[in-house]
Protein backbone atom coordinates (compact mmCIF):
# COMPACT_ATOMS: atom_id res chain seq x y z
CA UNK A 1 0.00 0.00 0.00
CA UNK A 2 1.28 3.45 -0.92
CA UNK A 3 1.77 6.21 1.58
CA UNK A 4 0.85 9.80 0.83
CA UNK A 5 4.56 10.49 0.15
CA UNK A 6 4.60 8.18 -2.87
CA UNK A 7 1.04 8.60 -4.13
CA UNK A 8 1.66 11.93 -5.88
CA UNK A 9 4.85 10.85 -7.73
CA UNK A 10 3.13 7.61 -8.80
CA UNK A 11 0.14 9.54 -10.11
CA UNK A 12 2.42 11.96 -11.96
CA UNK A 13 4.39 9.10 -13.51
CA UNK A 14 1.17 7.46 -14.68
CA UNK A 15 -0.11 10.76 -16.10
CA UNK A 16 3.21 11.30 -17.90
CA UNK A 17 3.03 7.82 -19.44
CA UNK A 18 -0.51 8.44 -20.67
CA UNK A 19 0.53 11.78 -22.14
CA UNK A 20 3.65 10.38 -23.82
CA UNK A 21 1.71 7.52 -25.36
CA UNK A 22 -1.23 9.61 -26.56
CA UNK A 23 0.52 12.72 -27.97
CA UNK A 24 3.03 12.96 -30.77
CA UNK A 25 6.63 13.73 -29.93
CA UNK A 26 6.51 17.24 -31.38
CA UNK A 27 3.66 18.19 -29.05
CA UNK A 28 5.42 16.72 -26.03
CA UNK A 29 8.62 18.59 -26.90
CA UNK A 30 6.71 21.84 -27.43
CA UNK A 31 4.92 21.51 -24.09
CA UNK A 32 8.20 20.70 -22.36
CA UNK A 33 9.86 23.75 -23.87
CA UNK A 34 7.00 26.04 -22.91
CA UNK A 35 6.99 24.70 -19.36
CA UNK A 36 10.74 25.21 -19.05
CA UNK A 37 10.47 28.76 -20.37
CA UNK A 38 7.67 29.54 -17.93
CA UNK A 39 9.69 28.19 -15.00
CA UNK A 40 12.80 30.16 -16.05
CA UNK A 41 10.67 33.29 -16.39
CA UNK A 42 9.17 32.90 -12.91
CA UNK A 43 12.52 32.08 -11.28
CA UNK A 44 14.20 35.06 -12.95
CA UNK A 45 11.32 37.32 -11.97
CA UNK A 46 11.72 36.17 -8.36
CA UNK A 47 15.47 36.76 -8.53
CA UNK A 48 14.86 40.26 -9.87
CA UNK A 49 12.66 41.03 -6.87
CA UNK A 50 15.27 39.72 -4.44
CA UNK A 51 18.42 41.36 -5.84
CA UNK A 52 18.75 44.89 -4.48
CA UNK A 53 22.46 45.53 -4.04
CA UNK A 54 24.12 45.30 -7.43
CA UNK A 55 22.68 47.35 -10.30
CA UNK A 56 24.52 45.22 -12.87
CA UNK A 57 22.98 42.02 -11.49
CA UNK A 58 19.53 43.61 -11.65
CA UNK A 59 20.18 44.59 -15.27
CA UNK A 60 21.33 41.08 -16.25
CA UNK A 61 18.40 39.47 -14.46
CA UNK A 62 16.00 41.94 -16.10
CA UNK A 63 17.45 40.98 -19.49
CA UNK A 64 16.86 37.31 -18.70
CA UNK A 65 13.27 38.05 -17.63
CA UNK A 66 12.63 39.93 -20.87
CA UNK A 67 14.32 37.23 -22.97
CA UNK A 68 12.18 34.51 -21.39
CA UNK A 69 9.06 36.62 -21.84
CA UNK A 70 9.94 37.21 -25.50
CA UNK A 71 10.51 33.48 -26.06
CA UNK A 72 7.18 32.66 -24.40
CA UNK A 73 5.36 35.17 -26.62
CA UNK A 74 7.03 33.73 -29.73
CA UNK A 75 6.04 30.22 -28.63
CA UNK A 76 2.46 31.36 -27.98
CA UNK A 77 2.14 33.03 -31.39
CA UNK A 78 3.70 30.08 -33.24
CA UNK A 79 1.62 27.53 -31.36
CA UNK A 80 -1.57 29.51 -31.84
CA UNK A 81 -0.99 29.48 -35.59
CA UNK A 82 0.38 25.95 -36.16
CA UNK A 83 -0.72 23.82 -33.20
CA UNK A 84 -3.60 25.41 -31.26
CA UNK A 85 -4.38 22.10 -29.56
CA UNK A 86 -0.98 22.27 -27.84
CA UNK A 87 -1.87 25.69 -26.51
CA UNK A 88 -5.06 24.27 -25.05
CA UNK A 89 -3.16 21.41 -23.42
CA UNK A 90 -0.63 23.88 -21.95
CA UNK A 91 -3.40 26.10 -20.59
CA UNK A 92 -5.04 23.01 -19.10
CA UNK A 93 -1.78 22.07 -17.37
CA UNK A 94 -1.48 25.57 -15.90
CA UNK A 95 -5.06 25.48 -14.60
CA UNK A 96 -4.56 21.96 -13.23
CA UNK A 97 -1.35 23.01 -11.46
CA UNK A 98 -3.09 25.97 -9.83
CA UNK A 99 -6.06 23.85 -8.73
CA UNK A 100 -3.78 21.17 -7.26
CA UNK A 101 -1.75 23.84 -5.43
CA UNK A 102 -4.88 25.38 -3.90
CA UNK A 103 -6.16 21.93 -2.88
CA UNK A 104 -2.80 20.97 -1.35
CA UNK A 105 -2.70 24.21 0.62
CA UNK A 106 -6.18 23.60 1.99
CA UNK A 107 -5.65 19.92 2.75
CA UNK A 108 -2.29 20.42 4.43
CA UNK A 109 -3.18 23.72 6.08
CA UNK A 110 -0.16 25.56 4.70
CA UNK A 111 -0.04 29.08 3.38
CA UNK A 112 2.32 30.89 1.05
CA UNK A 113 3.33 34.14 2.70
CA UNK A 114 4.92 37.10 0.98
CA UNK A 115 8.41 37.89 2.23
CA UNK A 116 9.33 41.28 3.51
CA UNK A 117 12.13 42.30 1.12
CA UNK A 118 13.58 45.14 3.18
Amino acid sequence: MQTSDTAAPSFLAAAALVMLNSLDLTTVASLGSATTLLIYFLVNLGAFRLVRDNALSRFVILLSVLACLFAIVVWLLYTLKYAPASLGIFAGFIVLALVVEVLMQRLQGRRIKAQNLQ
